[in-house]
């Protein structure tokens, strides 16, 4: 079950705090503010007909980690996610030219076209659904057999001219401060998330002071693209990290709009909750 399940429950106790700690009038008029302003001067990045929109979303945290963080996770990920664990991990199953290719492309050749890195972002978020969900026989033959030929399956090809699109915004909106004492994670999880049965985040960016922002990239296409769940689920990783991780900021990508949302954690809490939710997910208080 993964936290976004977790909130589908109404029942669930993570909703329960919720419908204590939120303010319900705050929440809604905080949402359609911020919606207003992502639709105010939308250019928004239309899906490409026969996307695969569960792999093309898979594939945007890879980006952005290569884009905004200047590697794949395999340099300087904290987390076990990287690049080359998906290659080690399927090493046999995937067919010799995936590794062979991938090694020249990522590894070996630092002038790789924005294609291929595009490419190869589609082939990660495949391995990625394949660790997550265990479905082997349709990914591995999906991504084996079109990785030859991969410009005559139509899925494939339109699922990397999506993602060659959308990437786009990552090359044109590089945030300037990261800089390279920067480390990340990928597939953040936190000290309950085995309450939820492996509850994670998709990016935890830690800072050189050990300060800690959550990413979520989303590629919906809605008009009003920030909804309240999506707003329930970042928080939600915060009340599983009981403080532990000293999470200051909270980021959401929303790529098809071109727009990126970054706000300090505590800030956020005091325009849609009470001093309850902020004693439970803020490690310091202004």
């Amino acid at each position: 079950m993964s936290l976004t399940s977790e909130l589908k429950n109404l029942d669930s106790e993570l909703n329960m705090l919720f419908s204590s700690y939120l303010d319900e009038d705050k929440v809604l008029s905080f949402l359609q503010k911020t919606n207003e302003k992502i639709t105010s001067d939308c250019d928004l990045i239309i899906p490409v007909e026969n996307t695969n929109y569960s792999l093309v979303g898979t594939a945007m945290p890879w980006l952005y980690c290569k884009y905004f963080l200047n590697s794949w996770g395999y340099e300087n990920s904290l987390s076990e996610h990287g690049f080359d664990t998906y290659i080690r991990m399927f090493d046999g199953y995937l067919p010799r030219q995936v590794i062979t290719e991938f090694e020249k492309d990522v590894i070996e050749d630092s002038k790789v076209t924005r294609e291929r890195l595009c490419f190869w972002s589609f082939i990660l978020a495949g391995m990625e659904q394949l660790a997550r969900t265990n479905t082997w026989t349709v990914i591995l033959d999906f991504l084996g057999a079109s990785f030859t030929n991969w410009r005559h399956n139509e899925e494939f090809k339109a699922s990397v001219m999506d993602i060659y699109n959308l990437s786009d915004f990552f090359i044109q909106n590089k945030p300037d401060q990261y800089d390279s004492n920067i480390s990340f994670s990928r597939n953040q999880t936190f000290v309950n998330s085995r309450r939820i049965y492996g509850a994670d985040a998709q990016i935890a960016v830690f800072s050189e002071k050990e300060e800690v922002m959550l990413v979520s990239n989303r590629t919906t296409k809605a008009r009003y693209p920030f909804t309240y769940d999506f707003l329930k689920q970042q928080i939600g990783y915060c009340i599983l990290n009981e403080k532990k991780l000293n999470i200051t900021h909270l980021e959401w990508v929303f790529v098809r709009q071109r727009k990126r949302l970054v706000y300090k954690l505590d800030e956020l809490i005091d325009l849609i909750g009470d001093r309850r939710l902020k004693q439970l997910v803020c490690t310091r208080e202004n």
